[in-house]
């Protein structure tokens, strides 16, 4: 992208496609010409990360796939983090509230992605800080920075604000965690109130799972024009929010009279500035209506006592720093308190011991936390009293939200290996590997907070042999990042074999050669093929079989499974095993065929009969095929598995599937032809690792 655009021309394509943004299931090609429509400029990074609309900058214009991807992954994080804090919120009988977010973008079109970088709550009582502290530093959060506190008898004797931090894997950055008492702040000396009204009547906002409260249209404009004041100059995103909450049903009267009692003009009108520019002319208008020119508000007495003492902190620290520290220690926090001055409450240190300063109720009930009339504390301190609780392990196990990327990735790299769409059958295929939510045994490679490859690695023993071994399990990869399946199969242990199931494909020929450059070889084929193949003649007769051939077809199986071992001694009695694996012929989900030759049985093929793979039709696994050595070089075998493959047809099974188990990693390209000529192809792969 280059930064020729100017922000008018940006601004104005997406306020072109936002006017004309399609329903969520709307056609293909309905998208494709909203994006031709709009004109969607090419725009710097920078810009639009200034405008905070990255997001559905790159929703209409694709380009980056691992910035996209980077959005939409922080966005679901966010998600899952502000569900998880207000359930525990609920949980403790905290009262709160979602400030802006997603509480403003469920009025967006579905599928329009608004940017958020922090998760924004609002609690309603003063005690409730002390309480909602309590309850979400089990799951991680800590303080940030210094909690602000202020006298402000409308919010019920105290407003506080608090930036909570959490660590997440999953993320190159911390989660941030905004809690502020009351309402938001217009300055460091005055707070819009939110009222009683407004809470009552606050409506749900759905996450995930769950119903967070959030408040009603025209309470969320107030707290918009709150945030307008707090930038330099005004944003795209911005913008867009207004444009969307100019048609669900606000009090523009009552939003107008509260940007004017609470001296909210300035970021008003920065905004119908930049609305006038980005050729938006009514809503400009609008705009300028809602806060009026009037001549510029000089601060208050208590900004400009701030101001001055700010200014001459900072003088005093350049010369005389250790003795600075020791008087801002030591003022008098109790009547800087009581003018309504901003407070600023540290936590104690790890070892419980709190830091030097005045406490009591300007912490805002925060145990032992001690309140300063400037944010200023050594430099070690800081470090320590807002350190992390934890560290994180960077290839720990996956989060949810990494949970859900690897469960798409999964099954578009199935649908690939099946030459179609993603169906609910595949879906449901790979949800079954990923399991239930759980991220236990989960391996993932990260960059830059991103999951570029993942597995699940599960201890297991053999049927037959009773050895132990793994599987690695959903092993995917992101295109973008082909070399990370490399550094997760490195971090797999040797001491047992490994076996990796691989789908054939496009898609996955990355990670058929990262397997097979960390010392894996192929071990089964699965192929598949159409069941409608003629029979074919000779001097043998075909039957289905029945129960009186139960134990030929088992015997058939059992030395099927041994040659499958490769010389490898069973600990099981294999008979009885197959017995027990597998049901008797004349079952209804069996279809069996035996040959007979001068009355006698010689050979037998055996499928069972199941949900396919890939689609909710049935589909038939071919267990075994097998010729008795003396009638074999007769075409028995080919006429097992096409008199099989007929009745299987009849059935209405339209596929079916078998195994082919290969010895020592040897060349298979004469196998492999000789399956492809007889209407097979390879549909997945088994591959092996021994132990060292």
């Amino acid at each position: 992208m280059t930064s020729a655009v100017s922000d008018r021309e940006l601004l104005s394509a997406l306020t072109r496609a936002l006017r004309r943004w399609p329903q969520p299931d709307a056609p293909a090609d309905h998208w494709r010409a909203l994006a031709d429509e709009v004109e969607l400029p090419a725009a710097d990074p920078a810009q639009l990360r200034r405008h905070k609309v990255t997001g559905s900058y790159l929703r209409l214009r694709p380009g980056d796939g691992t910035e996209s991807r980077r959005q939409r992954h922080r966005a679901a994080v966010l998600a899952d983090e502000l569900a998880d804090v207000a359930g525990r919120l609920a949980s403790a009988g905290v009262e709160h509230a979602v400030l802006r977010g997603p509480a403003i973008g469920r009025f967006y079109p579905p599928g329009w992605p608004r940017e958020a970088n922090d998760v924004d709550l609002v609690l309603r009582r003063p005690p409730d800080l002390a309480t909602a502290f309590d309850a979400l530093a089990p799951a991680g959060w800590f303080p940030a920075r210094p909690v602000t506190t202020r006298r402000e008898p409308g919010v019920g004797g105290t407003w506080a604000a608090a930036a909570l931090n959490k660590l997440r894997p999953d993320l190159d950055h911390p989660v941030y965690l905004d809690l502020t008492v009351g309402g938001p702040a217009v300055d460091r000396c005055r707070c819009v109130v939110l009222p009683a009204a407004a809470w009552a009547g606050s409506g749900r906002v759905r996450i995930r799972d769950a119903d967070v409260a959030g408040f009603g249209p025209t309470q969320l404009a107030v707290v918009l024009a709150v945030e307008w004041m707090e930038r330099d100059r005004a944003i795209g995103r911005d913008l867009l929010d207004f444009l969307v909450l100019r048609d669900v049903g606000i009090g523009w009267d009552e939003v107008g009279r509260a940007i004017r009692r609470h001296g909210l003009q300035r970021g008003v009108r920065a905004l119908a500035a930049l609305a006038a520019e980005t050729g938006l002319a009514e809503p400009a208008e609008h705009l300028r209506r809602l806060a009026p020119a009037t001549g510029p508000a000089g601060p208050g007495w208590r900004q400009r006592l701030l101001t001055r003492t700010e200014r001459l902190s900072r003088w005093a620290i350049r010369r005389r720093p250790v003795a600075t520290l020791e008087v801002v220690e030591r003022m008098p926090a109790a009547t800087w308190y009581g003018l309504g001055l901003p407070l600023y409450a540290y936590p104690p240190r790890r070892d419980g011991r709190p830091l030097r300063g005045a406490g009591g109720a300007a912490a805002a009930g925060l145990e032992g936390y001690r309140s300063r009339v400037l944010p200023i504390a050594e430099e070690e301190v800081v470090d320590e009293v807002f350190a992390p609780p934890h560290t994180l392990d960077p290839g720990g196990p996956l989060t949810p939200v990494e949970l859900r990327w690897w469960q798409d990735t999964l099954t578009r790299q199935l649908a690939d290996a099946a030459g179609a769409a993603p169906t609910g059958r595949v879906a449901a295929l790979a949800a079954t590997v990923v399991g239930d939510g759980g991220a236990e045994d989960t391996l993932g490679v990260r960059r830059a907070g991103l999951a570029v490859a993942a597995a699940r690695l599960v201890d297991c023993r053999h049927p037959v042999t009773d050895q132990a071994d793994r599987r690695l399990e959903g092993l995917c990869v992101d295109p973008s990042a082909a070399d990370a399946v490399a550094e997760l199969l490195a971090r797999l242990p040797t001491d047992l074999d490994v076996r990796v199931e691989l789908p054939a494909g496009p898609s996955t020929a990355a990670l058929r050669d990262a397997v097979r450059s960390s010392g894996f070889r192929e071990e089964v084929l699965t192929v598949r093929r159409a069941a409608d193949a003629a029979a074919r003649r000779g001097d043998w007769s075909l039957r289905a079989a029945g129960p009186d051939d139960a134990n030929f077809v088992v015997d058939c199986l059992a030395i099927a499974v041994r040659r499958g071992l490769f010389g490898r001694a069973a600990a099981v009695d294999v008979g009885e095993w197959v017995g027990k694996r597998w049901p008797a012929p004349g079952s209804p989900d069996v279809e069996c065929v035996v040959a007979e030759l001068d009355g006698r049985p010689v050979g037998h093929a055996y499928a069972l009969i199941g949900l396919d793979r890939y689609s909710p039709a049935e589909s038939a696994h071919v267990i075994d095929v097998f010729v008795l050595p003396e009638a074999r070089g007769r075409g028995c075998s080919q006429a097992l598995t096409a008199e099989l493959s007929r009745r299987l047809a009849a059935r209405g099974v339209p596929d079916m599937e078998s195994e082919v188990a290969l010895s020592g990693g040897g060349d298979t390209t004469g196998l492999l032809a000789g399956l492809q000529k007889a209407g097979w192809r390879v549909d997945r792969a088994w591959w092996i690792r021994e132990a060292a």
